[in-house]
């Protein structure tokens, strides 16, 4: 089995290239077409450096998903990347075309450069290292974890029983390890009224005042969570959040809306979040309550001795956001999962969307330190 030279201007130059044919290639959440077509290309790219990997995928009518795998046994290291971008937005917004990369002064532009192509093309490579020098070792590839992880959740049986031992996940946080991250829970929170002519208000009853003095409300009363102590440790994950993302209801101006709903997006630091319900389901104004997706935290593993051990700086709290990490735990109970990958935060779902060329062969350098220092046998 050969690999592509860890070192040098040839192996850079692979990793650019894949970046650039990746981010033209447009793979909005919900696009399975433009998914695939992505996945295709790594695994063409790859086996075309290690023609003895393994390669496995989802079915072609089902939600896109690859796990490319180097031989042997043992304890196995996996990265896990989600192909998928949100929309590119107003292209006002852009100086530069989403889906034609450029490359400028270092930069690397194009929707996804840094959520999360430029950490993918970092696991890739990494992956083409541990295959030449036989250390067990997966890229999980998933789809639509921007709408809710759903192919990690598709995904997620099939890493049963494989050894996976650690999982990496590429996002970005300028190359610093964060061992661990929040949940999230979406709930679609709807209000019932009583249609009547816009002209007689008072014969009907208005579902999206109801609903937004719940909404109101909610602000300083939903029971958020501070703290969350994984054994010996109490660790701080701040303050749950909540965004009310989406407000609808109506049907023209001159009706009373006899219905109105709003999507909520709590972000959450404890599995159990039946208070969270709860409180919804108990205010005078609200018909239903449905839960649109909840995916657990990712408990904080930084006295992990293998995320310890981890090379460059470690971040002391874990973060904000949900990963794939969250989709997959169910069936990786207890393996240790960090987030760590080149690129900045602030860039994601950004215009002008960019990432560092230097942050991803940082990121490859760290990975590559990583599987060399892994030891299958434990």
């Amino acid at each position: 089995m050969r690999s592509i030279p860890a070192e040098g201007a040839t192996a850079s130059l692979w990793r650019l290239e894949l970046l650039l044919s990746l981010l033209a290639v447009n793979t909005t959440s919900s696009d399975w077409a433009g998914q695939r077509r992505a996945m295709q290309l790594v695994i063409e790219r790859m086996l075309g450096e290690a023609p003895d990997l393994k390669v496995e995928r989802s079915t072609p009518s089902g939600l896109p998903w690859a796990i490319i795998s180097t031989p042997g046994l043992g304890r196995r290291l996996a990265f896990v990347c989600h192909i998928d971008t949100v929309p590119t937005g107003d292209l006002a917004l852009w100086s530069v075309q989403p889906h034609r990369p450029e490359v400028r002064d270092g930069r690397i532009y194009g929707r996804g450069a840094t959520d999360m192509k430029g950490g993918l093309v970092a696991a890739a490579a990494a992956l083409l290292e541990a295959a030449a020098i036989g250390v067990p070792c997966s890229l999980v590839l998933t789809s639509d974890e921007e709408i809710g992880s759903l192919g990690a959740g598709t995904v997620a049986p099939m890493l049963q029983g494989r050894g996976i031992a650690a999982v990496i996940v590429p996002e970005p946080t300028d190359n610093v390890v964060v061992a661990g991250h929040r949940g999230v829970l979406w709930l679609r929170i709807s209000a019932r009224g009583i249609a009547a002519h816009g002209s007689m208000p008072s014969l009907g009853r208005n579902a999206i005042t109801t609903l937004m003095r719940v909404l109101s409300r909610a602000e300083a009363e939903l029971p958020l969570r501070e703290t969350v102590a994984f054994g010996r440790e109490t660790v701080a994950f701040g303050r749950e959040t909540m965004n009310i993302g989406v407000v609808a209801g109506g049907e023209a101006a001159n009706v009373v809306p006899a219905e109105a709903h709003a999507i909520v997006d709590i972000r959450t630091i404890e599995p159990d979040n039946s208070q969270l319900h709860a409180w919804w389901s108990g205010q005078p104004e609200v018909d239903e309550v449905e839960t649109l997706l909840d995916l657990s935290p990712i408990p904080w593993s930084g006295d992990d001795p293998w995320v310890s051990a981890l090379p460059g700086p470690h971040q002391a709290r874990p973060a904000p956001y949900f990963t794939d990490g969250s989709a997959l735990a169910p069936a990786l109970s207890g393996v240790p999962t960090v987030i760590w990958g080149p690129g900045r935060a602030e860039q994601m779902h950004a215009a002008d969307e960019y990432v560092l060329r230097d942050s991803i062969e940082g990121a490859f350098h760290l990975y590559e330190q990583t599987i060399r220092r892994w030891d299958s046998r434990s």
